[in-house]
């Protein structure tokens, strides 16, 4: 998997970011091999725009990767809570744990680097 990540910014008009997530690669190395053995392999897409979810979500859906999507940051987070608790009371190969999270920076309630760091801090227990 790489991701080719960009940035450019013209004042008075803002800032453009945009990140290329290339996963036709997974198709020609051993990384496909453990999303083939994991058929539940999962991604946490967490976005506002739903246009932006549903997207994303049909791409993946190619590779054999299912998605879980959240529109905020709050409910990822919560999403991310439950997850852990049943891995932790041993139902893990129902829902396993998120192998990639898509996050969208600007949201509201909660910014997508705010809600990173939570997650991440959940993970880390």
């Amino acid at each position: 998997m790489n991701l080719h990540p960009e940035q450019s910014s013209v004042l008075p008009q803002g800032s453009n970011n945009n990140v290329e997530l290339i996963l036709a690669s997974l198709a020609d190395n051993e990384d496909q091999e453990v999303i083939d053995q994991n058929p539940q392999s999962k991604i946490l897409i967490i976005d506002d725009d739903n246009l932006n979810i549903q997207a994303t979500s049909e791409l993946i859906k190619q590779f054999n990767v299912t998605s879980t999507h959240a529109t905020n940051g709050l409910d990822a987070i919560q999403i991310v809570k439950n997850r852990l608790k049943a891995n932790a009371q041993g139902a893990n190969s129902e829902n396993p744990m998120f192998q990639l999270i898509l996050c969208d920076y600007s949201m509201p309630d909660l910014d997508g680097f705010t809600c990173l760091k939570a997650i991440r801090q959940l993970c880390l227990g």
